[in-house]
C-alpha cells in the first residue's frame, strides 16, 4: 500500500494492544492496552497520542502515555515518525518506505520497525530492539474505532 493512502486513513481513534518481551530483563515484559488518537496538525502532519494501562507479568499495573508525530513526505512517498518534545515535533525517529520498514540507532541500541498493514482499519507494528542496554520485541496491534463519520 502506498504511504499516502495509509497516512490518509490514520486520523481518528484506534484501539491498541501491545505485547513487549524483554530479553534483558524478563520481569519488565508486559502487556499494554489502550486507545490512541491520530490528530491532524496540517494536511501532511499528524500528532499521535496514546494512553493505556501497562501490566507487568507479575500483575502490577500503571497508566501509560506516549506521543509522536507522523509526517507524510510526498516528495519521497515516505511516512516519517518523529519523537514528541514538549508537545511539538522533535527529532526524526525513522522513515517508513515502500517496504513498510524503518530503522533507528540510539547510541549502541538499534531499532527495527515493521508495519504490517492488513486493511485500512487494522495494522500491526513490530519493533525489534537490541544493543547493550536494550533487547526486546514489541508487537502492537491497532484497530480503528469506527464512528458514523469514519
Amino acid at each position: 500500500m502506498k504511504m499516502n493512502k495509509f497516512f490518509n486513513y490514520l486520523p481518528g481513534k484506534w484501539f491498541f494492544n501491545r505485547k513487549i518481551i524483554n530479553r534483558l530483563n524478563p520481569e519488565l515484559s508486559c502487556l499494554i492496552n489502550g486507545t490512541s488518537h491520530f490528530t491532524p496538525v496540517t494536511s501532511y502532519e499528524l500528532q499521535y497520542y496514546e494512553h493505556g494501562e501497562f501490566k507487568t507479568l507479575d500483575g502490577n499495573s500503571v497508566k501509560s502515555t506516549n506521543s509522536y508525530f507522523f509526517v507524510y513526505n510526498k516528495n519521497e512517498n515516505k511516512l516519517e515518525k518523529y519523537f514528541s518534545a514538549d508537545h511539538s515535533k522533535g527529532k526524526l525517529f525513522y522513515q517508513i518506505g515502500a517496504d513498510n520498514t524503518g530503522h533507528h540507532v540510539c547510541a549502541q541500541d538499534r531499532y527495527a520497525a515493521k508495519y504490517i498493514i492488513e486493511s485500512l482499519t487494522k495494522f500491526t507494528l513490530f519493533y525489534k530492539t537490541h544493543g547493550p542496554r536494550k533487547n526486546y520485541i514489541s508487537e502492537t496491534c491497532y484497530t480503528k474505532i469506527l464512528t458514523q463519520n469514519t
